[in-house]
């Protein structure tokens, strides 16, 4: 009986696939939350214990965390993260900072070198794609969506 890439990495390393899937999600995060969330989520440490080694309060270490959560655990993000390999670079980089991330518009249009119209709209037109891909996704096998998306890339350049 053959098992899967994710059970073979999990039993190598002695983890659940839940605690894989959350090591997955938090490499998207920025580097100060990615710090927060690996010390408690991954390697089991205390908000109070972190909070003395960040130089912050506990309160506000477990008010981020929670804010961590709450976005890995969103809709927006599971969707954004399986649309990334289907969009041009441009528009994965801008996916990740602002939906991946959780940068506010503003945020996301100064990282991206964007006036803050300009980012909004890049920011509905990438979401609108993500929201596509989704769509796809759910309707047809994995391998069908790569090949209708190479099509309408083909279609769109020539």
């Amino acid at each position: 009986m053959a098992i899967s890439l994710k059970e073979s990495v999990c039993t190598a390393h002695n983890i659940t696939a839940d605690t894989a899937i959350l090591a997955g999600r938090i490499q998207w995060l920025t580097g100060q939350e990615r710090e927060v969330a690996e010390a408690i989520l991954l390697r089991g440490q205390t908000a109070a214990s972190v909070a003395r080694l960040m130089g912050l309060s506990p309160r506000t270490v477990r008010d981020r965390l929670r804010r961590i959560v709450r976005r890995l655990a969103g809709r927006r993000f599971r969707m954004t993260i399986r649309a990334i390999p289907y969009l041009a670079p441009a528009e994965a980089k801008l996916a990740a900072v602002r939906f991946c991330q959780g940068r506010t518009l503003r945020q996301t249009a100064e990282e991206m070198g964007l006036g803050f119209h300009a980012a909004r709209r890049q920011c509905d037109a990438v979401w609108a794609q993500v929201q596509a891909i989704e769509r796809m996704r759910k309707a047809r096998p994995a391998g069908e969506v790569f090949e209708a998306m190479a099509r309408g890339r083909r279609r769109r350049s020539a």
